[in-house]
């Protein structure tokens, strides 16, 4: 395959710059370290606890993980996710802890997966059955 050389000028090479700075922010932007100064000591003794020094790693756990922790309650949970959405808007979705709001048991989906029930509005039936 032949390369042929690719000439810029000045204003595109700024683009560029700017559009592969921004990128690179993006990808290390979990990589800082937690503002600990902004939570309250009992959730703050909680993350020394939990060895969970950035972003990054906060992004891992999940929430019956942390609130599983010796001394993280609700009241912890509920500081570190308000702490999380406010410093980053856009990508706090990507935090395990605040995607798994409902506290499905694992249980319950096996069960579920086995009897393939569906709601028709009164009752539930299992699908294929002949009770229609």
């Amino acid at each position: 395959m032949k390369k042929y050389p690719i000439y810029l000028d000045m204003e595109q090479i700024k683009v560029l710059k700017d559009i592969v700075d921004d990128a690179f922010h993006e990808a290390n932007a979990f990589n800082e370290a937690i503002e600990l100064n902004c939570l309250d000591t009992r959730t703050r003794n909680c993350m020394r606890y939990l060895e969970i020094k950035t972003y990054l790693e906060l992004s891992k756990w999940g929430k019956n993980d942390l609130l599983r922790t010796p001394n993280f309650g609700k009241n912890s949970l509920q500081l570190v996710q308000s702490h999380v959405k406010q410093k980053f808007p856009n990508r706090w979705k990507e935090f395990k802890f605040l995607i798994d709001h409902i506290n499905w048991d694992d249980d319950f989906f096996k069960v579920y997966e086995k009897t393939k029930f569906y709601h028709d509005g009164k009752k539930l039936q299992r699908i294929g059955s002949n009770n229609d």
